[in-house]
């Protein structure tokens, strides 16, 4: 059985137009476990867990050391090893070495770079106590913002919890017609369940989330904004022009009016071309 984010990955592969036999070389799985991953309507439900190697796991901490800090290639790395009492086989060992690669890589994921047309989207949100009927009420303000065209859509809520994020990023994927190819967002529980670059890890709920609608996931470092910096920066531009100094007659109303406010910035452009509205999203 193939992990929940191999499953999103060959949906995404697929997505992007490849074939099945280019997806199982790039997955490196089964042809047919491919066309399996396409034909099932979710996402694996368990999967057994891997099996430590009781020679390999003392020394984990050595190996990620010498692969991170010290720069060794394998051979190097397996020679330290056996002077350090490792009795095991070269190819456990080189199991062993890749699996820890894969798990340093996954921080690689974070990207900050201009993107194509529909090729990435970025979410966020932000908690702002807005004054509503009188009275102090904690909104949640969510935002999805594409990379290219750098449209936005806002959706609020009254809490932060993980199924009003997915309700905000479905309410963008509506009012855009569409998915990106990629969706970046941190590192809060909703999304990562552990961000350790040692042992990183996807919410499985979010990893099936991204595969329903074909996205390959991101995830930013932690404490790195810039790298999601299309939607962290906006969010001052609504705080300073749309909520600071304002009261609401109701929830109701504070959700029009933050239609009103996102149709008004999308129809300005981008800052590069303020007059061009029709930019490809």
């Amino acid at each position: 059985m193939i992990s929940v984010e191999a499953w999103t990955t060959i949906r995404y592969l697929k997505a992007q137009g490849l074939g099945t036999r280019t997806i199982a070389k790039e997955v490196g799985v089964a042809r047919n476990t491919v066309k399996h991953a396409l034909r099932s309507e979710g996402p694996p439900r368990y999967q057994r867990p891997p099996r430590p190697n009781p020679k390999l796991e003392p020394f984990r901490e050595e190996v990620r050391r010498m692969l991170t800090n010290d720069h060794f290639i394998g051979s190097r790395i397996h020679k330290e090893l056996r002077k350090r009492g490792y009795d095991g086989s070269q190819m456990a060992f080189y199991r062993f070495l890749k699996k820890i690669k894969a798990e340093e890589g996954k921080t690689k994921a974070c990207i900050r770079y201009e993107t194509l047309p529909g090729q990435q989207g970025q979410f966020d949100w932000s908690p702002y106590t807005v004054p509503i009927s009188g009275s102090l009420i904690r909104v949640v303000v969510f935002r999805l913002i594409l990379g290219f065209s750098r449209k936005r859509h806002h959706f609020a809520s009254l809490n932060g919890s993980q199924a009003s994020a997915f309700e905000g990023i479905e309410h963008g994927l509506w009012k855009f017609s569409g998915a990106p190819k990629e969706l970046v967002v941190d590192n809060d529980r909703a999304f990562v369940i552990s961000a350790h670059p040692a042992h990183f890890k996807w919410n499985r709920r979010f990893l099936e989330f991204c595969g329903h609608y074909s996205m390959r996931p991101i995830a930013c470092r932690v404490r790195n904004p810039r790298a999601k910096g299309k939607v962290e920066r906006p969010f001052y531009q609504l705080e300073e022009h749309f909520i600071k100094g304002r009261s609401f007659d109701s929830f109701e109303h504070f959700c029009r009016e933050l239609e009103r406010f996102d149709e008004e910035i999308n129809s300005r452009g981008t800052p590069d071309n303020p007059g061009k509205t029709d930019r490809p999203v």
